[in-house]
């Protein structure tokens, strides 16, 4: 956070426009993530290419990307031709040299353990649904990077798991073939947080990003809400809201056990 938007927002404060606040606070985000150099690493047998500018635009959120490469045989991957020269993407070439052998994962891999030993970079957005990069994912975080994955709904979770966040494609336009409704898992979690806090209402915004720590898939849109506050409002059944000067405040209700 910068002390300039922090003097910002005890302005505000003072002034008692409070609507504003959580327009502050997702600019106080960017600003902090602005500073973070991306690399986006895109499995083009795995992801469409029509995916691929909705994903490049979702990677700037977590900071400026400095990398942007694709691996796959674009030989016979002819829609990738025009999306890559239009994004400044780098293509790598991976031919199969054993028929029905693809070489594209371990070429990535290997790829990006270079770019975490050799550039500073701070995050890396893994494109795919191949569970072949779940040890990836795992190592690149315990050299203290930050790890997104994309892929489709039907991504492994033991993949999704090893992600700091996991965002599925078809969110990104829209095209989810099915909304999902809370689990007896996902239910289990949100107490869990409050049995954490010392808190009965907490910020939407806090009960939001510490959704995001327990499922790195989490996103109101999976549950068909624009926003979080939408997905607060839609579980009335186990949520309780209130609005306060700065915030959506979210207390969770007794949930009944199956």
């Amino acid at each position: 956070m910068t002390n300039e938007l922090q003097n910002i927002q005890d302005k505000i404060l003072e002034n008692g426009n409070f609507q504003i606040i959580p327009f502050m606070n997702e600019m106080i985000n960017m600003v902090d993530n602005a500073r973070n150099k991306v690399a986006v690493l895109i499995d083009a047998d795995n992801i469409p290419a029509s995916a691929v500018e909705k994903i490049l635009l979702e990677a700037k959120k977590f900071g400026e990307v400095v990398i942007q490469r694709a691996y796959g045989d674009f030989i016979k991957l002819n829609s990738w031709r025009e999306v890559s020269k239009n994004n400044a993407i780098n293509i790598i070439q991976t031919p199969e040299y054993i028929k029905k052998k693809n070489t594209a994962d371990g070429v990535m891999i290997i790829d990006a353990m270079k770019i975490c030993f050799q550039n500073k970079i701070d995050c890396f957005c893994i494109c795919s649904s191949d569970s072949d990069f779940t040890h990836l994912a795992i190592t690149v975080k315990e050299l203290g990077k930050k790890v997104y994955g994309f892929g489709n709904q039907t991504t492994n979770k033991s993949l999704i798991a090893t992600y700091n966040q996991f965002i599925y494609i078809e969110t990104l336009d829209n095209t989810l073939n099915t909304i999902k409704i809370l689990s007896k898992k996902e239910k289990e979690i949100l107490k869990k947080i409050y049995e954490q806090s010392d808190k009965e209402f907490l910020p939407a915004s806090t009960l939001s990003q510490k959704l995001q720590k327990f499922l790195p898939d989490f996103n109101p849109k999976n549950y068909g809400c624009c926003k979080f506050g939408d997905f607060v409002k839609k579980h009335k059944d186990i949520l309780e809201y209130e609005n306060r000067t700065s915030d959506l405040y979210v207390k969770l209700k007794s949930i009944k056990q199956n």
